[in-house]
């Protein structure tokens, strides 16, 4: 579960419901829509969360919605390269680089703006 709260539209998340779209478990979908309600049968839930995978919409209390965290793989996948210090990749001379330091990545810009 996500707090709505920590969501932005265009974040990438799982959705994680026994009862309802099973076959989504771990498919990576993007967040297009938070809105904020209560429902008596969701009581853990305090929004209800519009995702998208390209194809088809879905709706699903928070309480359902899982982030997906930020490993070296996803790092790979949005196609930063390991070097020396960690993870960077150069855009238009812009370096983008995110190192490891004790489980967590550290983020930062380096270059000509």
């Amino acid at each position: 579960m996500i707090a709505p709260k920590e969501l932005r539209l265009g974040n990438l998340a799982t959705i994680d419901n026994p009862d309802f779209h099973k076959q989504m478990k771990d498919i990576p979908v993007i967040v297009n829509g938070i809105n904020l309600t209560q429902d008596k049968d969701f009581p853990a839930s305090s929004a209800s969360i519009s995702v998208t995978d390209g194809k088809f919409s879905y709706s699903q209390f928070n309480e359902f919605i899982s982030p997906i965290d930020l490993t070296e793989e996803w790092l790979e996948k949005f196609g930063l390269r390991n070097s020396e210090t960690g993870y960077e990749i150069i855009v238009k001379q812009t370096k983008f680089s995110a190192i490891r330091a004790k489980g967590f990545f550290s983020v930062g810009l380096a270059g000509p703006f």
